[in-house]
């Protein structure tokens, strides 16, 4: 890594070196220096955009301090700053670790009304597995509803998303579907694409197993109990 202190003067006062030793203290989770840093990039007026607010919000989620995310939020509005894609989908990702789902429906809203934002198919992937994480599988489909309406349909990496997320809520029709999408329009299917529809079959089977032996406990289990003692 370049040394900050030997870069000359333009280059080590330019705001997109500033930028990246921000970035570089954030994704090492140092904390204090972050903090440090984000002052002096404020002095200098390179506070002008939601780039070092994202960062800190990452470092915060990555420390498990979720709970800071909101807050940089509402001092980054306070600042005349909007939120970017980025912004609100660490922001939706904050509600969902601190099971804040008014909250997450309050970004959800603000979101649609921002016309600056373009939403992505991740957008709501994120969306679907909090819902999921919540137990809120209505809710959860939906978002992979509309997930499916933003996806490029010959997107693999989408596809997976949607497939491990549909195993997630039980559809396993929808699993099969989208199986059947992604067949499809990747006639190539590589070895990742098998590995995902192998792990959700093999989910499914050992929770039929599961089932299955329950009942069979649940029906026999005195009988079971009496062949234990003899």
């Amino acid at each position: 890594m370049v040394n900050f202190r030997s870069l000359s003067g333009w280059t080590k006062n330019h705001q997109s070196t500033y930028g990246a030793l921000m970035n570089c203290y954030c994704v090492e989770l140092k904390e204090e220096k972050a903090k440090s840093h984000f002052e002096k990039m404020d002095e200098l007026n390179f506070v002008n955009n939601s780039l070092p607010f994202n960062n800190m919000m990452s470092m915060y989620m990555r420390l498990g301090q979720p709970e800071k995310v909101p807050l940089l939020v509402d001092a980054m509005k306070q600042r005349g700053l909007l939120p970017c894609e980025i912004t609100y989908s660490i922001w939706m990702q904050s509600c969902g670790s601190l099971n804040d789902l008014e909250g997450l429906e309050k970004v959800i809203d603000e979101m649609g009304k921002d016309c600056e934002v373009k939403t992505t198919w991740n957008t709501f992937s994120s969306l679907a597995g909090i819902y999921n994480k919540a137990g809120l599988y209505e809710k959860a489909e939906s978002a992979l509803r509309t997930m499916e309406e933003k996806m490029n349909p010959n997107n693999r990496h989408a596809h997976h998303f949607l497939i491990s997320l549909y195993a997630g809520i039980s559809k396993a029709s929808e699993v099969e579907r989208v199986w059947e999408s992604l067949k499809k329009a990747r006639p190539e299917v590589n070895n990742m694409s098998y590995l995902f529809m192998f792990n959700y079959r093999e989910n499914m089977i050992t929770s039929l197993y599961v089932i299955g032996f329950s009942c069979l406990h649940y029906k026999y289990g005195n009988f079971f109990l009496l062949c234990s003692c003899c």
